[in-house]
């Protein structure tokens, strides 16, 4: 029998970067990361350009940018996994790690309300299809898509979480003392918890009835199966999707002195629109083309769309054939 794969989706300051760092250490080519400064620091390529001789060789899948679109052509069971955090911690410590560590110079206050219920509509963006709730409201639905999920752990309470899930990937376990992107202890009284209570309700009412208020536990459910959910069988982008994305690229505009510290990351940032240009549909090629542009004004690099849509078309062609 085939070894199930391990896809894992990192929401943003739930512990997500402590445990990428682990899997580099311990899975080194049996690991595909989808952030695109990540591949760019390690020379790798993205999902949707490997080869599919080289799938069955990968044992995990993790990353913010999972996608239920990578789960079409894998040819075997799949695990999936993600660690969430208490709401108004969470987005305390996002905006902390951001002004600290990427000179974000946007407000709490805009940056609460750019990224409202953040977490519920990452999760509802990854893996639409897995929303058999019925309902209109934006909890129910992200509820229903982590019923279909195998294992949900709790930043909180990491060490423990992360070594039940390790052990059943086959990694050791993480060293309690070692935690990635800290932010310094303190400083937390003075953002208005209130704000990001009101702006977060639906990431509130996900968690609680997640946890049932006991986030010390967390959720393993072997059996759970979320291959027949999913529908469809074209590695599209979806609405929610590229809305998200929009919303994080756009971000970066608001860091101080943007072409200097991140010229790097802005060259990655575009040759990933590029490589989605090349393989969305048409409905959302158009929006895409806008972030390229987009990003050439920010970064001061030329791209070639008349090369890149002949190159679109030679795909296009060979996939009709």
């Amino acid at each position: 029998m085939k070894k199930k794969i391990f896809i894992g989706l990192h929401v943003h300051k739930a512990a997500g970067t402590t445990l990428q760092i682990h899997f580099e250490q311990h899975l080194r080519s049996h690991l595909v990361v989808t952030s695109p400064i990540v591949n760019y620091q390690f020379g790798r390529v993205f999902f949707d350009e490997l080869p599919k001789a080289a799938l069955p060789k990968k044992q995990v899948i993790w990353g913010h940018d999972v996608q239920e679109s990578m789960l079409y052509d894998l040819g075997r069971d799949y695990f999936l996994f993600t660690f969430l955090r208490e709401p108004v911690e969470r987005v305390i410590s996002w905006y902390k790690y951001e002004h600290r560590k990427r000179g974000l110079k946007q407000s709490f206050e805009n940056f609460v309300g750019r990224h409202a219920n953040f977490m519920c509509k990452m999760i509802i963006s990854a893996f639409p299809s897995l929303d058999t709730s019925g309902s209109d409201d934006t909890a129910d639905k992200a509820l229903s898509i982590l019923e279909k999920f195998n294992f949900i752990g709790t930043q909180e309470n990491f060490a423990e979480h992360s070594r039940i899930l390790l052990d059943y990937i086959g990694v050791p376990p993480i060293s309690e003392a070692f935690r990635a992107n800290e932010n310094p202890k303190g400083g937390s009284s003075k953002y208005d918890n209130n704000l990001v209570k009101e702006f977060n309700q639906d990431d509130i009412k996900l968690y609680e009835r997640i946890f049932k208020g006991v986030p010390s536990q967390f959720i393993l459910n072997e059996s759970a199966n979320a291959a027949g959910f999913i529908r469809g069988k074209k590695a599209a982008y979806s609405d929610t999707v590229l809305k998200r994305l929009h919303s994080e690229l756009s971000d970066l505009a608001h860091h101080k002195m943007l072409k200097e510290r991140y010229g790097n990351d802005m060259a990655v940032i575009l040759r990933r629109l590029c490589s989605m240009y090349l393989i969305t549909d048409e409905d959302s090629k158009d929006f895409i083309k806008r972030m390229i542009i987009l990003f050439q004004r920010k970064s001061g690099i030329r791209v070639e769309m008349k090369k890149l849509n002949r190159r679109r078309k030679m795909l296009q062609a060979k996939q009709a054939s």
